[in-house]
């Protein structure tokens, strides 16, 4: 029973153990190592560079869309040049003006090097192509070079120049290569070799299935050749300064070739140690992380919201903005009578009231207003007369000192006047200095002959009183 319980026990461990390395390579990105055989050769693979590990981190949520607007799948062309259009969706594609670097896509023609395409909304034309059948395919790539490995991340379509022919026609059932890196110059190692799978099965299931040919990629650099099993990209070293070559394979298990277009491919790059530029810092880790970042991620360039002559308006909360040919605020004048004491005053109530003239003090108020100039109206501050008392003034009846009727100043523009059977409101003054029409409530004719000699008489007194302007 023991042993059982001990070989249960191991056997559970080593389950966890093969459980845990499984979860920390899928979450830390380990790629499992190539099997690289450099026999008599300075070839080797090494690690990922770290700066280029810490940048993987800020692109692993971006899934990029890729899609060929045109030209179209088996579309016809009279002429020799054309424009190809494309979009792609969940990536930013730019470059750093700085660091020259950032996501871009690849382009290639028929199995041409690459082409680098940092703006997809610029008009890409192809020119001088051969009649017969072209195809363009479009793969979305980090900024180091290596290519993003979903789905989405690749298009491609075949169009003909003149005729179609039966070249640069790629099997879009089969099992396809592409090549994607090394191309050009590099001024420093480790290089990247990379490519991207299409319609390639998995390995664990195209062992499960007999129908299915598993895959493999032969490659060869400088005659030095190694099996790759794993789609991931390889970093090498031992290169030599100057001019090396690539060939890449597509294989099944048993090392036969998978035909289809462009599975067997041939490129030749330098290498010159003497080139500092961007990737060779980055590869050799002698840029910082945080310079870095810039070309994963579009830089937040701070503008300057004021220029050296924008006008800067200062805005005070409390300030009183200045109205040009602003309307004065007047009060009407009380209007005196020059008939003679003696002579009644003959008014209809249900007449309106003429405006009355203004005096010579406010015409020449309003034309030193008007000649104000514009700095002495930068505030305007408007202050309302204030009547300090209420003023009543009584008209008593002749031979008595019993009131006949009381006139309430409340303001300097209304007065209330009210008497046992009369009681009379005025109004303010319009704009234009006219009342509005004032309707008695009642009408005791017997009254008005007392009631119109006493308000004259106490009118005078008051008008004696009042300043010119109010």
């Amino acid at each position: 029973m023991k042993v059982i319980k001990s070989a249960l026990i191991l056997l559970m461990l080593s389950c966890l153990i093969s459980c845990q390395r499984f979860d920390n390579s899928l979450l830390s990105r380990e790629r499992p190592p190539s099997k690289v055989s450099t026999n008599n050769s300075t070839l080797a693979e090494v690690a990922v560079p770290q700066t280029i590990a810490q940048l993987e981190t800020n692109l692993e949520s971006y899934v990029p869309q890729v899609k060929i607007i045109a030209p179209r799948l088996g579309e016809t062309f009279s002429q020799t040049n054309i424009g190809v259009e494309l979009t792609v969706e969940n990536l930013p594609v730019f470059r750093d003006e700085k660091l020259q670097l950032g996501n871009h896509l690849n382009l290639i023609v028929d199995n041409e090097p690459a082409k680098q395409i940092y703006n997809p909304k610029e008009p890409i034309i192809l020119t001088n192509l051969t009649p017969g059948t072209h195809s363009v395919r479009v793969i979305a790539v980090r900024p180091w070079g290596e290519s993003f490995k979903n789905e989405a991340a690749y298009a491609q379509t075949s169009f003909n120049i003149l005729t179609e022919t039966n070249d640069n026609r790629p099997d879009i059932d089969r099992p396809l290569l592409t090549y994607n890196s090394p191309t050009g110059v590099y001024g420093a190692e480790p290089i990247l070799l990379d490519f991207y799978l299409t319609n390639a099965p998995l390995h664990a299931i195209a062992k499960n299935n007999p129908n299915l040919k598993d895959w493999r990629v032969r490659a060869t650099v400088n005659g030095t050749g190694f099996i790759l099993e794993n789609w991931q990209p390889v970093y090498l070293t031992g290169l030599k300064p100057g001019e090396n070559w690539v060939q890449l394979e597509l294989i099944d298990e048993t090392g036969n070739n998978i035909e289809n277009a462009f599975n067997n491919t041939v490129r030749v790059f330098q290498y010159d140690p003497q080139q500092l530029d961007t990737l060779a810092k980055l590869v050799t880790d002698k840029i910082p992380t945080n310079e870095a970042r810039a070309i994963v991620e579009p830089r937040i360039v701070a503008s300057n919201f004021l220029a050296e002559d924008t006008e800067v308006i200062d805005d005070e909360v409390n300030s009183v903005p200045v109205v040009e040919n602003e309307p004065s605020i007047e009060t009407p004048e009380p209007t005196v009578s020059t008939a003679s004491k003696e002579e009644p005053i003959v008014k209809q109530l249900n007449d309106t009231v003429q405006p009355t003239t203004r005096s010579e003090t406010q015409k020449k108020n309003e034309q030193s207003n008007s000649e104000t100039t514009a700095t002495d109206r930068e505030r305007v501050e408007v202050e309302q007369p204030k009547v300090e008392t209420e003023q009543t003034i009584a008209i008593l009846e002749p031979d008595s000192e019993e009131a006949v009727i009381t006139i309430d100043l409340h303001s300097a523009n209304s007065s209330e006047i009210t008497e046992p059977e009369i009681e009379i409101t005025t109004v303010p003054s319009k704009p234009d200095g006219s009342f509005e029409a004032i309707e008695p409530k009642e009408t005791q004719p017997q009254w008005w002959k007392k009631f119109l000699v006493g308000l004259r008489r106490q009118i005078e007194a008051l008008a004696q009183r009042l300043p010119d302007r109010v």
